[in-house]
């Protein structure tokens, strides 16, 4: 099915999964280390909300959770811990339920938070022409480690993805070879005629959906210009996608969150998100 190409949260490999899909898990990699403290936050720099409403079971409260990462290594190692970790949280918050984190974290250890580190796996990506922000790759991380467990306001899940991309970008100049989009720098992306970087196209130019969809369109299809339908059969460089519309990705949508409805037989942009979408069940101990 058409929608179950989008990664809601990373999570719409569950659902594949559980239906006997053939899509491929995504995200994360494993072995992290999280660390508690009281004055951090999900944006970068971290900061502590000042007297903040009392959170629904399951968050994080007023002890918000830190994972710093300070190299690139760091941060795919990190990123599977604590998307697993938090779904145990709100999984288990309040029930003797059991959850299987050792096959969480092996299932999602490949391309980080809403495929943020697709790219950088991609065979031949060359480390040398990446540049890492260890802030944002924090804020990422952490914003991922306490996200609201239910109906997750989309403001908060788009910003958990933007700082994950935000993280690494490339630095091939116009007309260079590349091997992948995240060896470009942010206002290019990687041809894969030819294999050069190239400009970003401009909105209402003509465009091919590639590896990431929007990727002519925004660097690495994380900004809020995407390769859409227009209607005619054609594709071209198009602002996000309204609440209620058809997607099959996050970055599609203005809010940045793809919603499933009908039990996840179709998603729609919209301003929640189910962050815990089928997972649940499937790592239920012995499930």
């Amino acid at each position: 099915m058409k929608h179950l190409r989008k990664t809601l949260t990373i999570v719409a490999a569950a659902v594949a999964a559980v239906s006997g899909g053939t899509m491929a898990l995504i995200a994360c990699s494993s072995d992290g280390s999280v660390t508690t403290a009281t004055d951090g936050g999900q944006d970068s720099p971290i900061t502590p909300p000042v007297d903040p409403p009392p959170n629904p079971p399951g968050d994080a409260g007023k002890d918000v959770v830190v994972v710093e990462a300070g190299t690139l290594a760091e941060f795919v190692a990190q990123n599977a811990q604590a998307t697993c970790t938090r779904y145990k949280e709100c999984c288990t918050v309040g029930t003797d339920a059991g959850f299987d984190l050792a096959t969480c974290i092996n299932d999602f250890k490949n391309d980080g938070w809403d495929q943020s580190l697709h790219d950088i796996a991609k065979p031949n990506v060359d480390a040398g022409k990446l540049a890492f922000d260890a802030v944002a790759a924090t804020a990422c991380l952490t914003a991922v480690r306490n996200m609201t467990c239910a109906n997750t306001p989309a403001t908060e899940f788009k910003n958990a993805w933007q700082k994950c991309y935000a993280a690494v970008h490339g630095n091939v100049a116009v007309g260079q070879p590349c091997v992948a989009d995240v060896e470009c720098t942010t206002t290019t992306y990687c041809e894969t005629d030819g294999g050069t970087c190239q400009p970003l196209k401009a909105l209402n130019a003509a465009c091919e959906e590639t590896d990431p969809s929007g990727a002519q369109c925004s660097y690495r299809s994380a900004g809020s210009a995407q390769c859409l339908d227009d209607g005619a059969g054609a594709k071209k460089c198009s602002n996000g996608l309204a609440d209620g519309k058809d997607c099959n990705f996050d970055w599609d949508c203005q809010t940045g969150a793809c919603a499933p409805i009908d039990g996840g037989s179709a998603f729609q942009c919209n301003s929640t998100v189910d962050f815990l979408f089928g997972i649940c069940d499937l790592y239920k101990d012995g499930g």
